[in-house]
């Protein structure tokens, strides 16, 4: 069950940086959330994504608002310095049971990214 779920994040987070972008929360072209199914969601604030490009991507709920904070377990910056930066945020609730240490090793160690 483990592998089955870090394979559909590792796939999730290729489907979010190809289709969406980067950030902190703040401006951007918006926001793909995945929480009902992976307990996750991408703020996509850099330069190099149009809305278009999000909304075409995101394999999830688009919004033009930054990812919500309820239940927020912590966030992964990817693409750091790039303009195809975005910022995968990790939730309690959802399709996946995060804790705090295993959504920061599965951004860390399996996407390569920068914990929050």
């Amino acid at each position: 069950m483990e592998a089955i779920v870090k394979t559909l994040l590792s796939a999730l987070a290729v489907l979010l940086v190809a289709g969406c972008s980067d950030g902190e929360g703040s401006g951007g072209v918006g926001s793909c959330s995945t929480i009902p199914a992976a307990s996750t969601c991408a703020d996509y604030t850099g330069s190099g994504w149009s809305e278009a490009e999000v909304k075409g991507a995101c394999n999830g709920t688009y919004s033009p608002d930054p990812c919500p904070t309820a239940n927020q377990l912590g966030r992964c910056k990817l693409g750091a310095g790039s303009a195809k930066e975005y910022v995968l945020s990790y939730y309690s609730g959802g399709g996946v049971t995060w804790m705090p240490g295993t959504a920061q090793t599965n951004c860390t160690s399996q996407l390569g990214g920068q914990w929050l």
